[in-house]
């Protein structure tokens, strides 16, 4: 039964966030775009490992300092800031690196689409990475799409910053991002539900919101697609 639940969890969480490719990668017919989102894929496919590097140091920093030991205090910075920070930090420079290493036309849409593509990358190969974990777990955080949402919003911030010159919406929806995620991990840690049960209902909360904003993404791409602001290039 376990394996069966497994087996479900993996095949249900790659569901919307590969839906979410395809139509991301079908705004275009150009050769030129749709080689890009297949490099975005791939560049977040291959990110995992540069997110537990981070993860890492950051895991350095806790022993060192011993903040493994100081409990519900110690359990905050282990998933808020050991985990979460590490992957959206990690993302964020992949995504932005990448944009930067391939010329190309961008538009807002453009960047949304690459930015979220690489957070796709990274959510699949999470879910092979967490195959050991809680059935309920990944199944919870596949359907709701957690990593492609953070990287949703991170690049819709990112688009508005090289389209307006304005970096406060970029860093605000990194902030989000970060917080959104991190608290979601927080709220399933061990040592803040022994104080209370209830506790996981912040997860969940987070969780189905995540589950509402993957259905806008999905509203929102078509009507994007027939925006100018939203598809006219980016000259800076």
């Amino acid at each position: 039964m376990t394996i069966l639940l497994i087996v479900a969890g993996i095949l249900l969480s790659s569901v919307p966030v590969v839906l979410a490719y395809i139509r991301f990668r079908n705004l275009k017919d150009e050769a030129a775009y749709k080689d890009l989102m297949t490099k975005a894929m791939i560049v977040g496919l291959l990110s995992c490992p540069a997110g537990f590097l981070l993860s890492g140091v950051f895991a350095i920093i806790e022993r060192v300092f011993h903040i493994n030991e100081m409990g519900l205090l110690g359990a905050a910075y282990h998933k808020i800031i050991l985990l979460a920070l590490a992957e959206e930090i990690v993302k964020t420079f992949l995504f932005i690196r990448f944009t930067k290493k391939h010329s190309y036309p961008y538009s807002w849409l453009d960047l949304i689409a690459i930015g979220t593509t690489v957070t796709i990358g990274f959510e699949i190969g999470e879910s092979m990475v967490m195959l050991g974990s809680e059935p309920i777990v990944m199944l919870l955080r596949g359907i709701s799409a957690m990593h492609m949402c953070f990287g949703f919003v991170i690049a819709w911030g990112y688009g508005k910053y090289q389209k307006t010159g304005k970096i406060l919406p970029f860093v605000l929806c990194f902030l989000l991002s970060w917080l959104w995620h991190g608290l979601y991990d927080f709220g399933l840690s061990e040592e803040l539900l022994a104080l209370n049960d209830n506790f996981a209902a912040l997860s969940i909360s987070l969780a189905v919101i995540a589950f509402a904003y993957m259905i806008y993404i999905f509203i929102f791409i078509p009507k994007a697609a027939k925006k100018e602001v939203y598809t006219t290039p980016i000259i800076r």
